[in-house]
């Protein structure tokens, strides 16, 4: 559940007080967010988080000083105890810009407000069920240099989860243009085929995701060879393991894809690293 404070513009508040109104972020999706895993009530991965978030912003051309990266985290870490939030939790912190204006903006300054949020587990763990899994039908991806940003914009992903529970199927995964996968409703996908470690490029329409960056990262140590490569549906059945990361559930190994079913091995190994 969320707690009983946020820091908005580095001011503590309560949540009865918390008051945003009718602004960019509400008007226009003008903005940008990060979800960050915490565990045992600290940050994972806040460095890669922050600075996917200040490329982002200086992409939206965003107005902000050079602390802004310090102040985030001490402004956080504050949180964290004034919420008590000592175990496993999310840390949300949105970005926006300030004042109003239509689309051309009256100023490009910025406004943020920081957040947490209870999870029931402390530490990353695999899931005992392998996700059933299928192609999105109502939504696919065009890429362009917007599509690797967490924008307030996520209409794509709100509805292929929509028809994700109306299909009763545990992720949907999207398609770009080209009939290349992308990533999933929520989440970058990897491939292993043998020991090769598969992830879509950027450039095929998907997120810059801190969590896909992890695992590319550590692959190498425990005997993965990793690489960014375009991937079909073909790629998709003949792959030993499919799974899905983002930063809150760490890794969730994929069950099946139609017919094709799955092992888990080195996701095993993996979620052990991260």
């Amino acid at each position: 559940m969320s707690q009983p404070y946020y820091c908005l513009n580095s001011q503590f508040v309560e949540k009865e007080n918390l008051s945003l109104g009718i602004n960019r972020a509400f008007k226009f999706g003008d903005g940008l967010f990060e979800t960050v895993r915490l565990v045992n009530g600290q940050a994972q991965n806040f460095s890669d988080h922050i600075e996917r978030l200040t490329e982002g912003m200086k992409f939206l051309k965003l107005q902000f000083d050079e602390n802004f990266d310090k102040t985030i985290q001490l402004e956080s870490e504050q949180l964290i105890r004034k919420n008590k939030q000592f175990k496993g939790g999310v840390l949300r912190i949105y970005v926006f810009r300030a004042g109003m204006g239509k689309y051309t903006p009256q100023s490009n300054q910025l406004e943020y407000l920081i957040e947490t949020e209870e999870l029931s587990e402390n530490n990353y763990s695999l899931n005992d069920l392998g996700l059933r899994v299928d192609l999105a039908e109502s939504v696919s991806i065009t890429p362009s240099k917007f599509t690797q940003l967490k924008s307030l914009n996520a209409l794509p992903y709100v509805m292929a989860s929509i028809e994700k529970e109306e299909r009763l199927f545990d992720d949907l995964l999207l398609l770009n243009d080209d009939q290349q996968l992308v990533e999933a409703t929520s989440s970058n996908i990897f491939l292993v085929k043998k020991n090769e470690l598969l992830t879509p490029p950027i450039s095929s329409g998907c997120l810059s995701g801190v969590m896909r960056k992890r695992i590319l990262q550590i692959a190498s140590s425990v005997g993965l060879n990793s690489k960014e490569s375009t991937i079909s549906v073909d790629d998709l059945l003949e792959a030993d393991e499919v799974f899905l990361t983002n930063s809150i559930s760490g890794i969730r190994w994929v069950g099946a894809f139609r017919k094709k079913r799955y092992f888990h091995n080195w996701a095993k190994k993996l979620v052990e690293k991260i």
